[in-house]
């Protein structure tokens, strides 16, 4: 009887322990998608050919703790996709092919982003910078940014909104 208890009492040990040391590794797995989220709109739903297409960014703390985030270039701090009704890319600008993101990450702009839970940083992006939309269609708009390695690396994907350009 006694070395059934002693059994017992080991596992229960043992279960307490990798339970333990097993919590900062759920936490990590955890969904990264809570630490902020991205949320994008645009003021003009239908824009006409060759006007500025313009989108709003707004970038949320989700936690419970201020967390910090770098910015470079806005252009570069996040990836878009533009696509067509029929599901293609839109063509990328002679700007966007000669945007070297890499190049920012050693020099240039530097500016500290600090978010208190709740608080949010908003960009606006002109997106005919990016992308040719001269051709009359829908499209179809999303973006996401990288989380940073010390918040646990990933990335935050944006809403999808949809944008006409008209003659």
């Amino acid at each position: 009887m006694r070395k059934t208890s002693d059994a017992v009492r080991f596992c229960v040990v043992v279960l307490v322990v990798v339970g333990i040391f097993a919590l900062p590794v759920c936490r990590v797995a955890r969904g990264t998608e809570d630490i902020f989220s991205l949320r994008i709109s645009t003021p003009r739903e239908t824009v006409k050919n060759g006007s500025n297409l313009e989108l709003l960014v707004k970038l949320t703390n989700n936690t419970n703790h201020e967390i910090t985030l770098s910015s470079r270039n806005t252009y570069c701090d996040y990836t878009f996709e533009v696509r067509d009704s029929k599901g293609h890319s839109a063509p990328e600008t002679e700007q966007k092919r000669k945007l070297n993101c890499s190049a920012y990450a050693d020099s240039g702009r530097h500016v500290i982003i600090q978010l208190k839970p709740g608080e949010h940083h908003e960009d606006l992006i002109f997106m005919n910078y990016l992308f040719d939309l001269s051709r009359p269609d829908k499209y179809n708009v999303w973006l996401t940014r990288d989380i940073p390695k010390e918040l646990g690396q990933g990335q935050v994907s944006s809403n999808t909104i949809a944008v006409t350009v008209t003659e």
